[in-house]
């Protein structure tokens, strides 16, 4: 049976921390990204100012699939309080509509503490296909140059 949680990221961060390996191992061609190097305290402190927060997934107890948002006022639109998506990740063999289960819960439960607006960046047209289907609409095209 899969369990779902609404969670501040520090409470399950060292669960994340040890699948971090298999989720970076999954990222499109290295070309295609900055070198990553997560800042694992930025998150954490963000957390424990009730910035970071994360559905999560459970089977026998453990962690099968993510998806942590930084949440935050936009001080271009005041009136949206908005959760930008970091990391969303569902283990290999658990992959289907658990996803979909997963957004959706997300959703509700960002709504329920007042995030009005969430945003997920994504390089991978397959995904925004997903995301459609949970409610998203693409809003913007983000552009980036590597200076330096």
């Amino acid at each position: 049976m899969i369990e779902f949680e609404f969670v501040p990221f520090h409470t399950v961060s060292n669960e994340i921390v040890a699948l971090s390996g298999d989720h970076m191992d999954e990222l499109e061609e290295p070309k295609d990204h900055e070198e990553i190097g997560i800042d694992w305290d930025y998150y954490l402190y963000a957390s424990q100012l009730g910035k970071c927060w994360g559905q999560i997934a459970r089977k026998d107890r453990k962690i099968i699939a993510y998806s942590f948002y930084t949440i935050d006022s936009n001080p271009n639109y005041k009136k949206y309080n908005e959760a930008q998506a970091v990391a969303t990740y569902v283990s290999k063999k658990h992959r289907g509509k658990l996803i979909v289960e997963l957004l959706q819960k997300a959703t509700d439960a960002l709504k329920n503490i007042g995030v009005n607006k969430i945003s997920m960046s994504v390089k991978d047209r397959r995904i925004g296909r997903l995301l459609s289907m949970c409610g998203y609409e693409q809003t913007s095209v983000k552009w980036s140059i590597y200076n330096g």
